[in-house]
C-alpha cells in the first residue's frame, strides 16, 4: 500500500499548476508592457541620432564647400554664397529644408525639419554656422578680394 501512494503522489495537483500560471500570467503583464516601452524608447533615440547624424553630415558638406571656395560673397544670416571656380553655390533654409543651390538650381540637403540655419562672419576669411545648436567654424580656402 505504502509503495502504492508513493506512485501516485509524484506530480502536481490542477490547483497548483493553475496558481503557479496565474503567479506567471500576474508576473508577464507588466514586463510586457515594459519591454514595448522600451522599444519605443529605442526606435524614439535611434531616429533622434539618424536627424542628428544628417545635421552633422550636412555641416561637413557645406565646410568642404567653404574651405573649397575662392570667394565669398556678401552674404546674409540666413543664406551663404560662394564662387568656386565657374560654380555658383549657396545654402539656404527653406520651409524646414536645407537646400544647397548650384548656378541657381535648387537641390535639397536634407529630409527632415530643421528650425534654424545661421551664418555668422567674425573675420573675412572665417565663417560659423550654427544648424540646429551645432555649431561649425570653417575658414574660407583661398579668398581673394573682388
Amino acid at each position: 500500500m505504502i509503495k502504492h501512494q508513493k506512485l501516485f503522489s509524484r506530480g502536481f495537483t490542477l490547483v497548483e499548476l493553475l496558481v503557479v500560471i496565474a503567479l506567471i500570467g500576474i508576473i508577464m503583464v507588466p514586463l510586457v508592457g515594459f519591454l514595448g516601452q522600451l522599444k519605443s524608447t529605442y526606435y524614439s533615440w535611434e531616429t533622434i541620432c539618424r536627424v542628428n547624424e544628417n545635421r552633422i553630415n550636412i555641416l561637413d558638406q557645406m565646410a568642404c564647400a567653404i574651405q573649397e571656395s575662392r570667394i565669398l560673397s556678401t552674404s546674409t544670416v540666413q543664406r551663404i554664397e560662394l564662387f568656386s571656380g565657374t560654380d555658383t553655390i549657396g545654402y539656404e533654409l527653406l520651409g524646414g529644408k536645407i537646400l544647397r543651390y548650384k548656378n541657381d538650381l535648387p537641390q535639397p540637403l536634407s529630409e527632415n525639419e530643421n528650425r534654424s540655419l545661421r551664418f555668422y562672419y567674425p573675420q573675412p576669411s572665417m565663417v560659423y554656422i550654427n544648424l540646429d545648436g551645432y555649431f561649425i567654424r570653417v575658414r574660407i580656402g583661398k579668398q581673394q578680394k573682388i
